[in-house]
This record gives C-alpha cells, sequence and structure tokens, in this order.
C-alpha cells in the first residue's frame, strides 16, 4: 500500500507528511524546524507515528504483525541451531575425552613370574663360609 503523501502524527514531533519510502523506512516531513525524519516501517507505527486513514492504520498493523511473527521464527530457528551446535560440541567432546584417554592409557605390563629361591641354614653358611 502506498503512504506517500500520508498525513501522519509523531507522539513528540506532531503532524507530518510521508515523503518517501524506501529499505523498511519511511521519510516523513514534520512542521517548522523539526524538518524531515526517518522512522522504521513498520514498527513506528506501533509506537510513534500514527495516521486517521483506519484502511492505512489497519494495513500497517497486519505488517508489523507478519514481521513479528516471521522475526518470532527467526529467532526460535536460530535457538533451535544454537541447541544443535551446544549438543554436538558436548558430543565431540566426550569422543575427543575418549580418544585421549585411549590415547594415553599405559598398557598394563605383562606379569612376571616370580621365583623365590629359599636357602637352608647349611646353604648359607657354606655361602657365608667360602665370603671368608
Amino acid at each position: 500500500m502506498n503512504l506517500l503523501n500520508e498525513s501522519v502524527e509523531h507522539i513528540k514531533f506532531g503532524s507530518g507528511i510521508v515523503k518517501e519510502m524506501q529499505d523498511n523506512k519511511v521519510l516523513v516531513d514534520f512542521q517548522g524546524d523539526i524538518g524531515t525524519k526517518s522512522f522504521q516501517y513498520p514498527e513506528a507505527f506501533d509506537k510513534f507515528l500514527k495516521t486517521e486513514n483506519l484502511v492505512l492504520a489497519d494495513y500497517i498493523q497486519g505488517e508489523l504483525k507478519a514481521k513479528i511473527q516471521r522475526l518470532e521464527l527467526e529467532r526460535e530457528e536460530r535457538q533451535r541451531i544454537a541447541i544443535e551446535l551446544r549438543e554436538e560440541l558436548r558430543l565431540a567432546e566426550i569422543e575427543n575425552k575418549k580418544a585421549l584417554k585411549k590415547a594415553t592409557a599405559k598398557k598394563a605390563p605383562a606379569k612376571k613370574t616370580v621365583t623365590k629361591t629359599t636357602t637352608t641354614k647349611k646353604t648359607a653358611t657354606k655361602k657365608t663360609k667360602k665370603e671368608s
């Protein structure tokens, strides 16, 4: 819908005329020293700007609701992606820890058979005598 040359009312600047619309912005020319101001479209019509044209007001409200829904869907999609990425990172961390543990694990040495030699008193005495 065309907003050009439509009369609008700003809560602070007063009455103005829409002079241009470009890239989701609306340029409004206000009376007196205020001059031309730029506003986000359609967001400005939610809080700052009003129009007396009821058909136009309904149209703008519809565009505002559609934009809010679109932004909400985008936000939900970003949240879903963030949750998936966090889960992927968590799983990757677990895998990295397992790999690190496996790589640094020392192999248990093979069990050695220990043989004890026992000596009797006679043998011990003989050894002692030989040593002297």
